[in-house]
């Protein structure tokens, strides 16, 4: 049976907590995970809450049972930058995904080194990458090989002896394993492969490796029993519950699976429990010990909870990035991250920083879009730039930034996207002024200095980008970046426009963009509007959607 500790769940709260000091009450830390059957993490929660004494709460918040599901909601939040994740429960082979897409924190040394010492070498080693430790093993299990001890007194050493004795019981020797098209299945393959010797990547984990006489072992198992009587017929479409359920019913004498399977049977099958015993995964090779795929959840801690980065950490960040180094940080982009700020420090978001740190021209707040009139003119009169990410915002529904007022007190902004929703400065620009224009019920809100507002949003952006990137010298001058856009000067869309104006049309005017040219620190990276490296990024953007499921 899967060992539940709360200790860990407790360690992660206590980390993320020591971020946030309390004030009208305790702050609460979400914990994404699948609901576990037994409802053991419900309980873990609930005592990591108790033991915590006031300083924090654990709310539960239930993932689907289907591990694909799971993933696939975990991904869509955190390519968003949702605030509201805290802690993860993370099957072990995500963690390295997520640690590379930055969707997890490392752990620091100190602890690190603590959890490498309470805890399986080998379930460790699942939370590491690139050498940093970015999880806790939480829960921690592999496959047994589990039999009807009152039909088999022995249970087979291999895989060969396993399918031979299945197909002298007859009706009642049929194997339960992982068949259907999943991770299951790759989980059987990969198993199978190590115990035969071999492994599919060499040393180092980036070429593969595969080698022949292992794989084709590996493959013979798998074949033997597919086309075994042994085989269950809905072999196909077997996961881990379909195999648990089969096996309960009686029919079957064997089955590979995990440890959950044992209280289940009590539970629902106490007839078939009473015969049940378990045994190491079979062997490919005879006096060859089988290896086997570890499973089971490791805990992250999100990277963009509001509780991830301490006051502490965030002020040596600053301490060392100095006056001169650009500070970009996210900040009240949710009204629910400015609700649960408050609730934990008694301040707004950007109010806090302002009042905590020196916030000046080398700051940039991502976002900033809930923000009181206070901070309006406070963070106006810092210098600071706020980056606008105008269509994420949209996606994401956060809300609308004070434009006007931000602007009219002095404000700097720049544009961003914070996501591949979209790339497109000109159509950030234009999103942003509309918004304020439905929000205001007026037009040219952003026109403060110039009557063409497409220009002055545009000549604000560059300014304000460039303070953002710590570039002094701005526009095409000597000592500024060879950073070029050249556009078709017939294109209809430029029909009838002057300098004055071509900047309105190419923000509001839509698609498609007139661009013929685009240099990028003196090197054309766009020519005759091709981007020079288009085909290998179409071919390698629809590999990796393939190698991550969201593309066949």
């Amino acid at each position: 049976m899967k060992r539940i500790s709360p200790v860990v769940a407790c360690t992660l709260a206590s980390l993320l907590s020591a971020c946030a000091r309390q004030v009208d009450q305790s702050p609460s830390l979400h914990w994404y995970v699948y609901a576990e059957r037994s409802g053991a993490f419900e309980q873990a929660a609930r005592r990591c809450s108790d033991a915590a004494q006031g300083r924090y709460n654990i709310e539960f918040v239930a993932l689907p049972a289907d591990a694909s599901q799971q993933r696939e909601q975990l991904v869509r939040r955190l390519a968003a930058g949702d605030p509201d994740i805290d802690i993860i429960g993370m099957d072990v082979i995500w963690t390295a995904e997520f640690a590379e897409a930055g969707w997890i924190l490392p752990w620091e040394e100190n602890l690190a080194r603590q959890v490498r010492r309470s805890r399986l070498a080998g379930a460790v080693s699942s939370a590491i990458y690139e050498q940093r430790l970015w999880a806790i093993p939480f829960t921690t299990n592999t496959q047994l090989l589990w039999y009807r001890k009152d039909r088999v007194p022995k249970p087979p050493e291999t895989w060969d002896e396993m399918i031979s004795l299945a197909e002298t019981l007859g009706d009642v020797g049929t194997i339960q394993v992982q068949g259907e098209r999943y991770e299951g299945l790759t989980v059987f393959f990969v198993s199978l492969l190590a115990s035969a010797g071999g492994s599919v990547l060499a040393p180092g984990g980036e070429e593969v490796s595969l080698e022949a006489e292992p794989t084709r072992r590996a493959l013979s198992v798998m074949r033997r029993l597919a086309t075994s009587p042994a085989a269950d017929p809905a072999l196909a479409n077997a996961r881990e519950d379909q195999a648990r359920l089969a096996f309960e019913s009686g029919g079957s004498s064997f089955m590979v699976n995990y440890t959950y399977v044992w209280p289940s049977a009590r539970a629902n099958s106490p007839g078939v429990a009473a015969h049940m015993a378990w045994a190491r995964w079979p062997a490919v090779l005879q006096g060859r010990p089988s290896r086997v795929t570890v499973g089971g959840i490791n805990l992250g801690i999100g990277a963009h909870s509001l509780r991830a980065v301490s006051a502490e950490s965030l002020a040596r960040i600053a301490e060392a990035a100095g006056a001169d180094v650009p500070l970009h940080i996210h900040v009240a982009e949710q009204q629910r991250e400015v609700d649960q700020c408050f609730s934990s420090y008694g301040r707004r978001p950007v109010r806090w920083l302002l009042e905590n740190f020196d916030v000046g021209g080398n700051w940039s707040l991502v976002h900033a879009t809930h923000m009181d009139d206070e901070e309006v003119s406070a963070l106006a009169r810092s210098q600071a730039v706020v980056v606008l990410c105008p269509s994420t915002e949209a996606n994401l529904g956060d809300g609308l930034f004070r434009l006007h007022d931000f602007l009219s007190a002095g404000g700097r902004i720049a544009i961003g996207s914070d996501s591949h929703v979209s790339i497109n400065p000109f159509e950030e620009l234009r999103w942003l002024e509309y918004g304020q224009r439905l929000a205001s019920q007026s037009r040219n809100v952003a026109s403060l200095r110039d009557s063409h507002v497409g220009s002055e949003l545009f000549l604000r952006a560059l300014e304000g980008g460039a303070q953002a990137a710590g570039q002094d010298v701005v526009g095409i001058q000597v000592g500024a970046p060879a950073d070029i856009v050249a556009l078709y000067a017939d294109d209809p869309m430029l029909a009838g426009h002057d300098d004055d104006s071509r900047l309105d049309a190419l923000v509001f005017s839509g698609y498609p963009l007139p661009v013929e040219r685009v240099m990028v620190g003196g090197n054309w990276v766009v020519v005759d509007a091709v981007h020079v490296d288009r085909d290998r990024a179409r071919d390698e953007f629809a590999a990796t959607l393939a190698r991550i499921g969201v593309a066949s």
